[in-house]
Parts: structure tokens; sequence; C-alpha cells
């Protein structure tokens, strides 16, 4: 049937394959015989003694002994891991929260210098002890940040106060005024404008 041409006398190209015959897959080899769970391992004694559990195991083979102390010869001390100062995380939990203070004016002041001390404190005191000092370090960095953001936040707020002081004023005794005679917000709005 595969020798016969379709009706156009050529054969399809998008036509499958003529099928092959598979051959059976080989057998799987038979699976040893089960060893008993509760018998004796390889190389045991054929018979156990009278407790039923057979011989002890024989010890590990011995292991050159360690010293109980010190270092071991040919070897260096190993050095000392500084970990880091309670100080010095102090500083710079101190210094983070001064960093989100510092956009308060005035307020925001108090909490970087206290983190900027601190921080010199625990760089000095990690240098006499041999520790790391990247903890330190950072709580100065941002205390020092935060403390130049918020002189700068005080200072123009400052300006601004001093400069427009005479408006500001004008302007809360509209306000004043507005609430102690229940002004309309037309009223309010006229005075507001009033206001040089």
């Amino acid at each position: 049937m595969s020798d016969q041409l379709p009706p156009g006398g050529t054969p399809d190209p998008y036509a499958p394959p003529p099928a092959q015959p598979v051959p059976p897959p080989p057998a799987a080899p038979a699976p040893p015989p089960a060893a008993d769970p509760y018998g004796a391992p390889a190389g045991a004694p054929a018979e156990a003694p009278a407790g039923g559990y057979g011989a002890p195991p024989p010890p590990p083979p011995a292991q050159a002994a360690t010293p109980a102390y010190g270092t071991p010869a040919g070897y260096a001390p190993a050095a000392k891991s500084g970990g880091t100062s309670g100080l010095a995380i102090a500083a710079l939990v101190v210094a983070i929260l001064g960093l989100l203070g510092s956009w308060f004016p005035f307020l925001g002041l108090p909490l970087p210098v206290i983190g900027l001390i601190l921080g010199l404190v625990a760089m000095s005191g990690d240098k006499k002890a041999g520790r790391a000092r990247g903890v330190s370090i950072s709580a100065v960095v941002v205390s020092a940040i935060a403390l130049l953001i918020g002189l700068f936040i005080t200072v123009v707020l400052s300006v601004l106060l001093a400069t427009n002081s005479d408006t500001i004023g004008s302007a809360f005794e509209c306000g004043q005024k507005a609430s102690e005679n229940s002004w309309t917000q037309q009223q309010l709005d006229d005075c507001i404008n009033s206001i040089p």
C-alpha cells in the first residue's frame, strides 16, 4: 500500500514516514534474593553468641592526638576576631535616627550631634582594641550628613521666618480675628489678600 502514489502522482512531503516495527525492550534482570534484615553482616561468624546480638564492632583506627590547648606546632596563632563594639552599634542607630529626624527644623539637631560624638568615641576605642572600625566610621559619616541636613533646613527656615515675620504675623492676626469674630471665608480671604 505504501507503493501507491496519491492521486497527483507525487508523494506528499508532509506525510508521516512509514511505521517501523519496534523491538521489545530487554527483560530486566531478576532481583537478588532478599537478605535477612536481622541476619549477621557479611564477614561475621555464622552463629551469634548467647546474647543474640553478636560481637561489638571493632574500635575506630587510632588518630594523632592534638594538644588540648594552645596552637598546634607549625601553625601561626589565629588572628583576633574583633567583632563590633556595642558603642559603635549604638552610634550607628543614633545616627540613623538623627538622619530621619534631621528633616525637622531645630528638633533634628541633637541626635546627629550625639551620634557623631558616640561614633568618634567608638572609633577611638575600636582602634585601641584592634577591632574593625567600619561600623563606627559609618556612624560618623551618617551623623555628619544628618547634621549638615539639619543645619541647612534650620538655617533656611530661620531666614524665611526672619524675612517674612511681618507677613506671617499679619496672617496669624487674620486667622485669630476670623476665629474670634466668626468670619466667613470671604472675609478671611479679604484679610489675607490685604497683607503686603
